[in-house]
């Protein structure tokens, strides 16, 4: 088949659109219906408290000691 350059400037334009709208979208879980109720506090089966999470469902850390790694020299 042999294209013209109007062809090959659509295809080239289309192809670039889909690899730009390819990475629309929100990152993180689904977020729970307005009906749905807060999880409690503690685990039934455990029966231990549940971590902290953040807005997008994944514990939170505990706060303690900031320790360092020699990768830390890269990343600063």
């Amino acid at each position: 088949m042999v294209y013209s350059a109007l062809h090959r400037t659509a295809l080239i334009g289309a192809l670039i659109a889909a690899a730009l709208l390819a990475g629309c979208g929100r990152k993180g879980p689904l977020e729970l219906p307005p009906s749905a109720q807060a999880a409690p506090d503690i685990d039934p089966v455990t029966n231990k408290p549940r971590p902290a999470l953040d807005r997008y469902g994944y514990p939170v850390a505990p706060s303690g000691e900031n320790k360092r790694i020699p990768l830390d020299v890269l990343l600063d």
